[in-house]
């Protein structure tokens, strides 16, 4: 391993892991057909040769010309070397390897010359391991250290840092919205899985107003793509589509059109999906900041939310004849899913206020869904009280609903929690 403290950002690193699992384990027998991939020399003497100069050169306010060989040695030969490898125990190291390269390196260049060489060798680099025929993890591990290359790092903990534009743009328009990179060669999933968890960074990071645009735009043509692509597996798209409503939501607005918050709301009443994936959806759009004269309807999306808590009501109905310890298991996981799934609801309620603050019929959905979400975090509780509570408070929304929907809708609220009921849960 490299030499570090093993500091981790923590932000991708569930979303990374996972994506992994899902691509490219899903692509194993195209990976396993390739022919030999391609490595680059490595040469682990070079860390003692070369470690402590590169350390010292970190904190430098300028680069010489001798620092500049030293630097470039040490990169290529040791740092970029070690992670084109193809034995298992050098991939089996490559998350810690760039966690390390992070917190010694890219997060400790001075802004100036210093940095601005580390930027230029790193991504030219990554780029060339994402676009040939370097073993997968290789490239997967890429496409995330070019999400983490910062322009300037952060002056202090207030102030984020600012993401290298030639790193979004690469990101978002050579890997997530292409089809094939410039040498024919076919844009892989699992790379436009690690552009999704690395553009979730920048969406919250110090990026252009266009450049936000242009994400908002893309991540609403995945969301709104309801059936995968090609080959992609259904579970695969549906975690990419569930990137996208994070990527909206750190973003923060509802899009040109308020094409952002159409697609989320979209998702929200999609019956076909899993609970868990409609829940993302309220969620985000409870984190979307509306100007006050956003022309929304507040209450048709209140009615979704509303029908939404039903379904997550009706998807945790416990079934008779349980004995106590029985009984007491499936409380312990329905107040986790339950809670989970009502807390992004009153999230997404909180914004339908906002958008129709003279509607007091909100508030007849709100106050049960509190309610509900109260009880169910309430540790002194009694687990056989638990589903009455909900039985009664899905009778309240279920009221409640009739005020802000059309006639003949409100019926249709108990089929669609019957059509989801099988799918319940949380992320």
């Amino acid at each position: 391993m490299i030499d570090r403290p093993l500091r981790g950002r923590t932000y991708s690193l569930r979303a990374a892991i996972c994506a992994a699992m899902l691509l490219v384990a899903a692509a194993a027998p195209a990976v396993y057909a390739q022919p030999p991939y391609e490595t680059v020399p490595f040469d682990p003497n070079v860390l003692g040769q070369h470690r402590f100069q590169v350390s010292r050169i970190m904190g430098m306010p300028s680069l010489s010309d001798a620092d500049r060989q030293v630097l470039r040695e040490y990169l290529e030969l040791y740092v970029f070397g070690k992670m084109a490898q193809t034995d298992p125990r050098n991939l089996g190291e490559l998350a810690e390897d760039r966690l390390a390269f992070q917190n010694t390196l890219l997060d400790r260049a001075e802004n100036g010359p210093v940095r601005n060489e580390l930027n230029r060798l790193t991504a030219g680099k990554m780029r060339e391991f994402v676009e040939k025929n370097f073993h997968p993890a290789t490239r997967y591990n890429a496409a995330l250290i070019l999400a983490n290359i910062d322009q300037t790092k952060a002056p202090d903990f207030r102030t984020p840092p600012v993401p290298l534009p030639d790193a979004t743009r690469y990101l978002l328009s050579g890997i997530l919205m292409a089809d094939q990179f410039q040498s024919g060669r076919p844009v892989d999933d699992y790379l436009k899985a690690a552009a999704l968890v690395g553009l979730q960074r920048h969406a919250k990071l110090n990026i252009p107003d266009a450049t936000k645009s242009e994400l908002s735009s893309a991540a609403v043509q995945l969301l709104s793509q309801s059936d995968p692509p090609g080959d992609r597996s259904a579970a695969a798209h549906l975690w990419m589509r569930r990137q996208a409503v994070e990527i909206l939501a750190a973003l923060g607005q509802p899009g040109t059109g308020n094409a952002a918050y159409n697609a989320l709301l979209s998702a929200v009443n999609e019956q076909s999906s899993p609970l868990w994936f409609r829940q993302a959806a309220a969620s985000a759009i409870g984190r979307l900041t509306f100007p006050q004269d956003a022309g929304l309807d507040g209450a048709a999306l209140a009615a979704a939310l509303g029908r939404l808590a039903v379904a997550a009501c009706d998807a945790e109905a416990a079934p008779a004849g349980q004995t106590p310890d029985q009984l007491s298991d499936q409380m312990l996981v329905t107040r986790r899913r339950l809670g989970a799934g009502l807390h992004s609801v009153q999230q997404g309620l909180a914004a339908a206020a906002k958008l129709a603050p003279q509607n007091q019929d909100i508030s007849k959905l709100q106050q049960p869904t509190t309610q509900l979400l109260e009880t169910l975090t309430d540790t002194t509780t009694d687990d056989a009280t638990i589903a009455p509570q909900i039985a009664q408070k899905r009778s309240q929304l279920q009221s409640a609903l009739s005020s802000l929907q059309p006639a003949g809708a409100a019926g249709a609220t108990s089929q669609a929690g019957a059509n989801t009921s099988a799918t319940g849960g949380v992320n």
